[in-house]
């Protein structure tokens, strides 16, 4: 039986294959993922505002892990 523990030690990183690999969206999934449109996400990049992206080739895509960052960082203290 399985106790749901890591072995001592364990990070809980991930390791073999998919070890460093992104989980890009398109614009459209991206907009989605932050309840905006994908027309909000064209003129941010526009501006030079909103978060990050790459581009591969003439094609946009999206890193979730860094649309994460970004949202933490957008937080306003009040």
């Amino acid at each position: 039986m399985r106790s749901g523990r890591r072995p001592e030690g364990a990070t809980g990183a991930k390791t073999g294959p998919d070890a460093g690999r992104h989980e890009l969206l398109t614009t459209e999934e991206a907009a989605d993922y932050l309840t905006v449109t994908a027309a909000v996400l064209r003129r941010w990049r526009l501006l030079g505002d909103g978060p990050p992206y790459v581009k591969l080739g003439s094609l946009v895509r999206y890193d979730r892990a860094k649309l994460d960052r970004w949202i933490d960082g957008q937080e306003v203290a009040v």
